[in-house]
């Protein structure tokens, strides 16, 4: 039985976007510089599915309060029919001495600093799309506590971007003891929920030290008090990360957050089997995500672009318009 208070605390969405089209922000990114294996064009790419990610809120999400939209004063070119949509500069939130920022960490490390983001939140990528309806209780308990996937990995670096967990993984293991948290929260990261991926865990069982999480890659609940925390706790960290002006090697990400939540226990475990990530690189690849919106399981699903030539890019842009329409 659902407990009757179960709506009495807001629920926000947060979502980052950008206008890789637009001149004046293409010629404010191009006044800088930034390490190109980290920062390439497909970071800002659109595939033309921004809209529809909007309409998927509203068709699947009736529960959401406001939907933030985080700009750097920029607005979509298409009409969103959606009341609950604000859209948020970053001088909103990010200190201005930072500013511009062109490094997506910094803007999500910030979202504690956003004064009308609800305390429980869902943290999506544009890439990031609702295709079937879902419940409250998809990201929160009727306590407010965010569901979760507390799988562990063996982080294996096999591009820049590995590093960054890794400077997350530095901190964490500074303030945690593997070992601890399992004899306290065993079964939330042994959990049957968790099906074959519970295999991940137990190969890291002989390490002592925590080894990496497995990052699903989805959208996340999240709650603001512990992005507060976490800066409270480390000022200097977050000084430091918003002197980024794009993604580098040495930066800290959300996930930190994340995990130190994870860590901390204050979590309910969540079938990994809701989302899934299908990346692009032909129109032939778009067909894999016609095969996932079958999966009745399936709730959430990123569409992932890399490494597209720019007559296989339209390909693509124009099939998933089609598949959009008819999702929706």
């Amino acid at each position: 039985m659902t407990n009757k208070n179960y709506n009495s605390f807001p629920i926000d969405a947060v979502v980052l976007w950008v206008d890789d089209t637009d001149k004046d922000w293409v010629e404010k990114k191009r006044r800088y510089s930034g390490n190109h294996l980290l920062n390439g064009d497909n970071r800002y790419r659109d595939l033309g599915t921004f809209e529809y990610w909007f309409k998927l809120i509203k068709k699947n999400a009736s529960f959401f309060r406001k939907i933030f939209l985080i700009t750097d004063k920029q607005v979509p070119n298409f009409v969103i029919q959606d009341r609950r949509v604000v859209v948020v500069d970053h001088t909103n939130f990010i200190p201005e001495q930072y500013l511009p920022t062109f490094n997506t960490n910094v803007i999500e490390m910030s979202l504690g600093l956003l004064a009308d983001l609800s305390e429980h939140f869902v943290l999506f990528n544009d890439d990031m799309f609702l295709i079937k309806p879902v419940h409250r209780s998809f990201f929160f308990t009727e306590n407010g506590v965010p569901t979760d996937i507390g799988v562990f990995n063996i982080l294996q670096p096999t591009e820049y971007f590995t590093k960054l967990p890794f400077n997350n993984l530095v901190l964490l293991n500074q303030y945690f003891n593997k070992n601890s948290v399992l004899r306290k929260h065993l079964f939330k990261f042994l959990n049957l929920k968790y099906g074959k991926r519970n295999l991940q865990t137990l190969i890291t069982m002989p390490y002592p030290s925590i080894t990496g999480f497995f990052e699903h890659h989805q959208p996340q609940g999240y709650l603001k008090s512990n992005f507060i925390k976490m800066e409270d706790r480390f000022p200097e960290l977050f000084s430091e990360l918003r002197t980024h002006k794009f993604r580098t090697s040495d930066d800290y990400t959300e996930w930190l957050v994340r995990e130190w939540n994870l860590l901390e226990g204050n979590f309910v475990p969540r079938n990994p089997k809701t989302g899934s990530v299908v990346t692009v690189r032909k129109k032939e690849d778009t067909d894999q995500i016609k095969k996932r919106l079958g999966d009745k399981l399936l709730k959430t699903l990123v569409i992932n672009d890399k490494e597209i030539q720019q007559d296989e890019f339209l390909l693509i842009k124009n099939e998933l318009s089609v598949i959009f329409e008819e999702l929706i």
